[in-house]
């Protein structure tokens, strides 16, 4: 049985459990968010995107794809083995803004193969992926800003100019990644 001697000022995991037990009573977001994982997602702060990219790196691993995480100062967020090929894959979170729109930010498009959207709402969290069709949209429609491109979605999570076009950003799941890589 190992024993640790005791230091002056040590935190055991025991007490920082306890201690934090009042913290995350009190980090709550806004009561009228109804999701627990966005609930979750919206009080960690700067973590959100991180948290982001393991939620879309779980979902692709879910699905039987093998990715590997990047340390987040790469051109992308993670690589994922689809079809033998390693792509590139770069998430963006977003939550609902005062002006009711999700926005996502610092997109740098020819970085990646792949992009994930998630989107925090208050009524559930959801995760969209776009391939070529997306990044030319983006690059279209966007707007420009110094550290990269600028999109933003509406409370439906919607953009208005992809009305009718359900081939540019679809939901994370298995049978539609076969289309993005089609693309």
């Amino acid at each position: 049985m190992t024993t640790t001697k005791e230091k002056n000022g040590f935190v055991s995991q025991r007490n920082f459990q306890r201690y934090m037990a009042e913290f995350y009573e009190n980090e709550q977001a806004d009561s009228s968010v109804a999701d627990p994982v966005s609930r979750d997602l919206l009080s960690s702060g700067n973590m959100k995107g991180r948290k982001g990219e393991y939620i879309v790196k779980g979902m692709l691993e879910d699905m039987g794809y093998e990715c590997r995480m990047l340390n987040g100062f790469e051109s992308c967020d993670i690589m994922v083995k689809i079809d033998g090929k390693w792509l590139g894959v770069e998430v963006k979170t977003g939550s609902m803004s005062s002006a009711n729109q999700y926005n996502f930010q610092k997109i740098k498009t020819f970085n990646f193969d792949l992009i994930a959207l998630v989107f925090v709402g208050k009524d559930y969290t959801g995760v969209k992926l776009g391939g070529k069709k997306a990044k030319h949209f983006i690059d279209a429609w966007g707007t420009t800003q110094e550290e990269g491109q600028k999109i933003a979605f509406n409370a439906h999570r919607m953009n208005k100019r992809l009305r009718g076009r359900d081939d540019v950003f679809m939901d994370c799941v298995a049978n539609n990644i076969p289309k993005l890589i089609a693309q």
